[in-house]
């Protein structure tokens, strides 16, 4: 762990000598060539354009939540999994509706397995920042009804939804059982395989 430290101390006094350097050079510049630059503004942007690096790569040790249920996804990865318990059910719903949030992370849910005998399955997908896969067999009659802002909806058969409201319907066998897919897209991407 010191090591790590002293690591990241050291990286981080290099730069602000580098930058402080570069204003020298800058003021040096101004004074005895006469090239007038505005040292200050070049040093507040190379300070914010150091900042926005350290956050990209974990420079100021932000502990971001991350989340990893059978339900959520935020700041991570997830295998979703159907649980029709009590405790798992969307508020004021049915018994077998589920609610699935993918935030900044990647979410997973198959239903290759699922059983259908007690009847239809609901299901909500929320995705926010991220990447949702749907994973559905072939055969099975799913209805999938996706609302996609600044996203990207794959759909079998390469149907695409890139903004607005777009309904699908796979299988052909009314009588077979259905799963009903409410997808919500926001600046994120759902994509929906059959196996």
């Amino acid at each position: 762990m010191e090591i790590k430290f002293e690591k990241k101390e050291k990286r981080r006094s290099m730069f602000w000598g580098i930058a402080f350097i570069v204003l020298g050079f800058v003021m040096l510049l101004n004074y005895v060539l006469g090239i007038n630059l505005p040292a200050f503004r070049i040093l507040f942007s190379i300070g914010i354009i150091y900042v926005g690096i350290s956050l990209l790569f974990g420079g100021f040790n932000l502990k971001l939540n991350r989340v990893s249920t059978a339900n959520e996804a935020i700041f991570s990865e997830s295998k979703f999994s159907l649980d029709f318990s009590e405790t798992n059910k969307e508020s004021g719903s049915g018994e077998r509706d589920q609610k699935f949030q993918t935030v900044f992370g990647n979410g997973e849910l198959d239903l290759t397995e699922v059983d259908f005998s007690k009847g239809p399955v609901n299901v909500r997908l929320d995705t926010v920042f991220g990447e949702t896969r749907l994973i559905v067999k072939k055969g099975t009659n799913v209805k999938l009804t996706t609302d996609t802002v600044f996203g990207s909806t794959n759909l079998p058969k390469g149907n695409k939804s890139i903004l607005g409201k777009f309904t699908y319907d796979l299988g052909a066998d009314e009588n077979s059982p259905q799963v009903n897919v409410k997808a919500n897209v926001v600046f994120g991407a759902l994509e929906v395989i059959e196996r």
